[in-house]
């Protein structure tokens, strides 16, 4: 009686052991279709293009086209786990000799996302996304997309204040979700002084809250004005962001950085170029156009030969601390 009994309630146990372990491989079955679902549903679409002379219409070869896909989570839950708007695919691309580039369709991974996979598996479907562009080439004036709509009718294009028209860019789209998309880029060639200083603004708005190469970017656009017009209006505006851009250092602080591992090698070469090139132009600069008076331009431009001079030694030392100091 008793040996029945406990036979009756193991075979109960092991019912419902069973049966949870069905509901959650069911459970579990449902969660993995709904993501396959979704993650097919967020798979970026592909976005190409072609980048042309707005006047000759002849294709710009060699310039540099940053393309992301931003997404917006379906799932209220996803917005609040993370940032309400998420990078799907983003790529810095380079036209070829036939103006053209190319953003493959791709479906999107946590990694490539920045998102946590608790936000990943509350996602649900995209239903609401938006393509940001920003193209650059040394000789033209940049084209920058804002990627804050929510669909994808709308792409409105920044043109310089200064330039006061639009006509500074010439955008066509077409394609759709699935089909991918299509652009057409007509860049303006930057010829007088004020296209120079939309140029510098447009790239120093970029610039301003990213790294490279939109630091190089607007290091060649600031050189490129300051070759042309060293007595121009933005002359000593331009001369000071250029230190700027070169991250000027003391002689104590560059072996400082290089004893706490803040300064990497490559960082000192940047730094020892760029000062370089400055000082050169810096030798054909008035300076009442720099708003300075001839004697704190000569000892201003003394105290930065000094410090490209210790750059040097430092490079020529080749410490330790410059191999394996911070990237």
């Amino acid at each position: 009686m008793g040996s029945a009994s406990r036979m009756t309630e193991g075979a109960g146990r092991g019912g419902r052991r069973r049966g949870f372990l069905g509901a959650a491989g069911l459970l579990l079955l449902c969660i993995t279709a709904c993501q396959v679902h979704y993650y097919r549903e967020r798979r970026t679409p592909e976005v190409r293009g072609v980048v042309l002379d707005a006047e000759n219409g002849k294709p710009v070869a060699g310039a540099d086209v940053g393309v992301t896909v931003f997404g917006f989570p379906s799932n209220p839950l996803a917005g609040m786990a993370s940032p309400p708007r998420w990078a799907l695919a983003g790529e810095m691309l380079t036209t070829t000799s036939d103006g053209t580039f190319i953003l493959p369709s791709r479906c999107p991974s946590p990694e490539s996302t920045g998102v946590s996979w608790l936000s990943y598996l509350l996602w649900g479907p995209m239903q609401k996304r938006s393509i940001g562009i920003l193209v650059y080439a040394p000789e033209y004036i940049p084209l920058i997309s804002e990627a804050d709509g929510f669909d994808w009718t709308t792409d409105p294009w920044v043109a310089a204040a200064s330039a006061g028209s639009k006509s500074v860019v010439k955008v066509t789209r077409t394609g759709s979700l699935k089909a991918g998309f299509r652009y057409t880029l007509h860049m303006r060639r930057a010829v007088t002084r004020k296209d120079w200083e939309s140029k510098c603004a447009l790239t120093k708005q970029v610039a301003s809250s990213h790294g490279e190469p939109y630091q190089t970017w607007l290091f060649n656009d600031l050189t490129g004005y300051l070759e042309r017009w060293p007595q121009g209006e933005k002359a000593g505006e331009y001369y000071a962001l250029l230190w700027e851009t070169a991250a000027y250092r003391s002689c104590d602080y560059m072996r400082q950085d290089l004893a706490n591992g803040q300064l990497s090698r490559k960082e000192l070469e940047v730094y020892s170029e760029r000062g370089s090139k400055i000082l050169a132009l810096a030798r054909g600069l008035n300076p009442i156009s720099v708003g300075m008076d001839e004697e704190s331009f000569r000892r201003d431009l003394a105290q930065h030969e000094e410090s490209l001079q210790c750059a040097k030694m430092l490079l020529e030392e080749r410490q330790p601390s410059l191999q394996g100091g911070a990237k």
